[in-house]
């Protein structure tokens, strides 16, 4: 026991930066916090899944026992991250082949089709379904654990770090779209940060390659690479490099598509989504083929404002994403799983400023009532690994309200709350950044822009 303790004394003096370490009650703040969370999360993983985690390990399992890449053309840094996972977590599934439908639900044309939740109740119904899940979550969890430490490492006063930490650990948005949900946001929160962490260090042709490394996991990141050359270039040819580092890791799976498939899948595949159409989900039909897109008059906006007045600051660097996200999320549909992205940055600015926290306790509560308009799926489909026959027969909230008030009109008020909520951060964000402008950053470093500009 004792040499249990000085083992892991010697991991926690390596991982925690000093200034955490300085004092008991800080040392004794962050082991409470970190077991809550871990507690949460341990509890979660084996019981709670949707069908997403299935479709993802589906095209994992497809590249691991049949060499088959051409399920992976969108997204594939994801695919290639939990095929990696899959192949070592192999020995302990010696019943892998026997959890995986062929053919899986491809002919489906929605999500709605009862093919897609036969193969989801099959997969529940399995005997090792509890050892499964936690297989497949665990490596959410790694790099979970490693977006906490890195944040420590992103805040210099211990106060805001302390007050970063503790949400990430209960963070209920992060947590329902990771251990419940069962989706992969958390890789991306981990290169973002591990961007933040080298732009930090003023490594910044490094930090955007791992910026476009996130960009193969999730295509969100797309967004915020012409701030980023706004921000940290000078010159024309300065911020031509700075995207050409960002893209470089896209470019590079695009090509070899290209060379050893045939097609460029993750370019093509990504644009044929119908994902990429919520960013007009907010439009004006002007007339004829003329139409005047919400998100992207306000996003060039953004640009142009950061084209002017950002200074390449750490607080530009989650900032502007963060505005970015807050306009995506006030005006266009989303999944509800896309809802963690905005913490990946909404973490500084609660760390900055507590009343983030409360505006976010509000969407949270209309985040809860906007997914209703799933039904049953993000009901009592979430917990069918424990008992599936009982579970899928419960009715869904908006079964239930729907008997006494109009759905999508219940829906919609919270859905109009958390879109004004969304715009009041927006305007507060604003307001930070443009009070910063002639001020020492609290929070990191000024970003050195001689690499990119030599």
């Amino acid at each position: 026991m004792r040499k249990l303790s000085l083992y892991t004394r010697f991991i926690f003096d390596r991982l925690i930066p000093e200034q955490y370490r300085s004092s008991p009650e800080r040392t004794l703040t962050l082991l409470k916090w970190f077991l809550l969370g871990l507690l949460i999360r341990l509890t979660l993983m084996p019981f709670a899944a949707h069908a997403d985690l299935l479709a993802i390990y589906w095209r994992a399992h497809d590249i691991v026992y049949h060499h088959n890449l051409t399920r992976a053309a969108i997204n594939v840094g994801a695919h290639f991250i939990h095929a990696f996972f899959l192949y070592i977590f192999t020995p302990l599934m010696p019943y892998y082949e026997q959890i995986w439908t062929h053919p899986w639900w491809w002919g489906a044309k929605s999500w709605e089709s009862p093919l897609v939740w036969q193969t989801f109740f099959k997969f529940c119904n399995h005997q090792n379904i509890f050892r499964t899940l936690f297989l497949l979550k665990f490596p959410y969890l790694l790099f979970d654990i490693a977006c906490a430490i890195l944040l420590l490492y992103l805040f210099k006063k211990v106060p805001q770090g302390l007050r970063a930490f503790k949400f990430w650990m209960v963070n209920p948005i992060c947590i329902f779209g990771t251990y419940i949900f069962g989706r992969y946001g958390v890789l991306v929160a981990f290169f973002i940060f591990l961007f933040l962490y080298l732009l930090q260090r003023e490594r910044l042709c490094l930090a955007m390659i791992i910026l476009g490394l996130s960009v193969t996991i999730r295509a969100f990141p797309l967004l915020f690479i012409i701030p980023f050359a706004f921000m940290f270039g000078q010159t024309i040819l300065s911020r031509m490099k700075i995207v050409t580092w960002a893209l470089s890791p896209l470019i590079v799976l695009a090509v070899a598509y290209r060379l050893f498939i045939g097609y460029f899948g993750e370019i093509s595949t990504w644009l044929k989504m119908p994902e990429t159409r919520y960013f007009y989900s907010m439009s004006f039909f002007l007339g004829y083929h003329d139409y005047l897109y919400i998100f992207v008059v306000c996003y060039t906006l953004i640009l142009i404002y950061c084209f002017y007045f950002s200074k390449g600051r750490f607080v530009d660097a989650w900032g502007y994403p963060l505005l970015i996200l807050l306009l995506f999320f006030s005006i266009s549909r989303f999944h509800p799983q896309y809802l963690s992205w905005l913490t990946f940055f909404l973490v500084f600015a609660i760390a900055e400023d507590i009343k983030y926290l409360k505006l976010h306790l509000i969407q949270i509560v209309c985040f809860v009532v906007y997914t209703f308009q799933w039904g049953r799926a993000l009901a009592g489909y979430l917990l069918c690994p424990i008992h599936p026959s009982f579970f899928a027969s419960l009715l869904s909230p908006s079964e239930i309200i729907s008997r006494f008030y109009p759905i999508d009109n219940f829906i919609g008020i919270f859905r109009s709350v958390f879109t004004a909520v969304s715009i009041w951060m927006m305007y507060l964000v604003f307001m930070s950044l443009k009070k910063s402008q002639g001020t020492e950053i609290r929070i990191g470093t000024s970003i050195s822009i001689n690499e990119v500009n030599s």
